[in-house]
């Protein structure tokens, strides 16, 4: 077992898709703990906004590549 999967299963790392955990983490720190309406809103748009591009980039290189196979 190498050095990175030993500290993740002693909980000495944080894998991946804690990164987002650690982010809302430090958001909430600076606005001092408080979560209301508005912050809970800007971040289910940012959500939004990041799934709905990897979604249309996917389609776009979907149909290139499609494109490229025809030819």
């Amino acid at each position: 077992m190498n050095e990175r999967m030993r500290r993740l299963r002693d909980g000495g790392g944080r894998p991946r898709a804690g990164l987002a955990i650690v982010l809302l983490e430090l958001l909430l720190k600076s606005s001092g703990g408080k979560m209301n309406g508005k912050f809970l809103l800007a971040v289910a748009v940012v959500a939004i906004v990041v799934v709905a591009g990897f979604v249309v980039f996917r389609l776009v290189m979907l149909d290139v590549i499609m494109q490229a196979v025809r030819r």
